[in-house]
C-alpha cells in the first residue's frame, strides 16, 4: 500500500475545490464560486510563491510552476467571453454599465500581464484585509459578480513608503471566477502530480473525517 504523503493531500485538497467550483449549490452560485476562487486562489499562490525551503519536494515542483506562469499571458486564464451589463447600485439610486470578464482596465502599460503577475494581484485584493479592494456587482437585487481592485506596489527604501506601481480592476461573474481559478488549480494539481501515473489514483484514497 502506498503512503499518503503531503503530495497527495494537497492534491486531493485542491483538486476537490476544483470539482466544486465546476458544480455550485443551487441558489448560491456566486457567492459560492467566490469562495472557491478565494480558497483556491491563496492556497495556490501561496505556495507557488514560497521558495525559501529547497527541500521540500513540493517548492521545488513550484518552483517550476512559477517560472511557467511567468511566461503565459493572462488571458491563457480568462477564456470567457466579455459581457456588458446595466447594473445598479444596491440602493437603486443609480444605474451604470460594466464589463464582465474584460481585461480593458487590467493591463499594464497597454500590455497583458503575465499570468503570474494577474494571479498575484488577484490573490492579494482577496488575501488583504488592509483596504476595500472587492465590491459586489449588483443589479435589482440580484448578485451578478464582483469587482477587484488590483494593485502593485514597492516599498522606497530611503523612507520605506509603499509607492503604487499599478492600478487595474477586474470585474468578474461566475463564468470568469470559475476559468481563472479551474485552471490555475488544474495547473497545479499536474504540477505535483508531475506525471506520476499512479500519483491521481493515490491521491483520491484520501477520505474526509465526516463531522462529530
Amino acid at each position: 500500500m502506498t503512503e499518503i504523503s503531503p503530495e497527495h493531500i494537497e492534491w486531493a485538497t485542491v483538486d476537490r475545490m476544483r470539482q466544486m467550483l465546476a458544480q455550485p449549490r443551487q441558489g448560491f452560485e456566486v457567492t459560492g464560486t467566490l469562495a472557491l476562487f478565494t480558497g483556491i486562489l491563496c492556497w495556490t499562490m501561496q505556495r507557488i510563491r514560497t521558495d525559501d525551503d529547497q527541500t521540500d519536494g513540493i517548492a521545488k515542483k513550484m518552483a517550476t510552476l512559477s517560472k511557467s506562469l511567468q511566461k503565459r499571458p493572462f488571458s491563457q486564464f480568462l477564456k470567457t467571453e466579455p459581457k456588458e451589463v446595466f447594473t445598479t447600485s444596491l440602493d437603486g439610486s443609480g444605474v451604470s454599465s460594466v464589463a464582465l470578464n474584460s481585461m480593458t482596465d487590467f493591463k499594464k502599460d497597454g500590455k497583458t500581464l503575465s499570468a503570474y503577475n494577474g494571479l498575484v494581484a488577484l490573490r492579494n485584493a482577496v488575501g488583504h484585509g488592509d483596504a476595500r479592494r472587492l465590491t459586489p456587482i449588483n443589479r435589482e437585487g440580484q448578485l451578478l459578480g464582483y469587482r477587484f481592485l488590483c494593485t502593485q506596489a514597492y516599498q522606497a527604501e530611503n523612507n520605506g513608503t509603499w509607492i503604487e506601481k499599478w492600478r487595474g480592476t477586474l470585474s468578474l461573474d461566475v463564468e470568469g471566477m470559475t476559468s481563472i481559478a479551474g485552471e490555475l488549480a488544474l495547473q497545479f494539481c499536474e504540477t505535483l502530480q508531475d506525471g506520476r501515473p499512479n500519483f491521481e489514483t493515490e491521491a483520491r484514497k484520501v477520505l474526509e473525517a465526516p463531522p462529530r
